[in-house]
Order: C-alpha cells, then structure tokens, then sequence
C-alpha cells in the first residue's frame, strides 16, 4: 500500500485457463475505489505521467459507489500504463484503481 487508507471498496476477478498444472489465476480484473487523505495521492503515481485519454466511470460500476459517500463529479487526473488505470480526485481524495492482465482498450 502506498498510503494509509480511510476506505476501500474492492471487486476481484481471476480466472485459471490452465488445466491446474500451476496454482493460481491466469487472467485477472481487480477493481478497487479508496480514499485517503488528498496530501498522499502523490504517493500512488510516483513515476506516472498524466494521460488525457478519457476514462469511463462505468468501470467502476459494479463497486456501487454511492454520490453520497464517493463524490465523482469534480475534476479527475487519470494514470494510464499497460494493464493498469488510476484515475485521481484530489480534492475528495479518492483514487479508482484498475487492474488486468487483458489488453485494456
């Protein structure tokens, strides 16, 4: 973990294509909502560049992040890498993580 974490929200899925030969998942999808105090969000893109591509919320549907209680609406930065998205709202200090080994699109 990068930070200390006030809350999390998490959905994982993993999938063995093997016939069992090797233990463990061969495909994955870890979604994961957190938030943390804004001053740490640093922390979780050391090294990463701000991408423009635009970044759809209906990733993270399936958390149920209530408006109330994980407000969305203001301005985001988003991290992209291979297998891997971050999108950042400091002012809330919550940050959406997205994990696979699939080619993400």
């Amino acid at each position: 973990m990068c930070s200390p974490v006030k809350e999390v929200k998490y959905k994982i899925w993993y999938q063995d294509n093997d016939n069992g030969w090797v233990p463990g998942p061969s495909d994955y999808r870890m979604k994961i909502a957190l938030k943390t105090d804004a001053k740490n969000l640093n922390q979780w893109v050391q090294n990463e560049s701000k991408s423009d591509t635009v970044v759809s919320l209906e990733l993270w549907e399936s958390l149920q992040l209530h408006p109330q209680d994980w407000p969305l609406m203001t301005s985001r930065e988003v991290y992209l890498r291979p297998g891997q998205v971050k999108v950042l709202f400091r002012e809330q200090g919550i940050l959406l993580l997205y994990y696979t080994s699939e080619v993400f699109h």
